[in-house]
């Protein structure tokens, strides 16, 4: 997979790139993401998810940081939010 800064309805966001033939269970988990079923702030839905032929595109907003970076940096303000929930 390769991930892709991009613009979606005039807002950033990044674009993860995956081969279809590798992705079945991730297209299925994405689009049940993305359908109205599920509403939370506890998840990164994604925005919409995108096929061609080859490849399945999933679009979701620019995070500012990763998933490691938060969990290892103590003092990320976003940290002490979560901690504290």
């Amino acid at each position: 997979a390769e991930v892709f800064p991009g613009v979606f309805h005039n807002c950033l966001v990044a674009v993860k790139r995956v081969a279809k033939h590798v992705c079945e269970k991730e297209l299925e988990i994405a689009n049940f993401l993305c359908s109205e079923k599920l509403q939370t702030e506890h998840l990164l839905q994604p925005l919409t998810v995108l096929e061609d032929t080859y490849f399945a595109y999933f679009v979701s907003h620019l995070c500012e940081y990763n998933l490691m970076e938060l969990i290892e940096n103590k003092d990320f303000p976003e940290r002490q939010n979560l901690t504290e929930q």
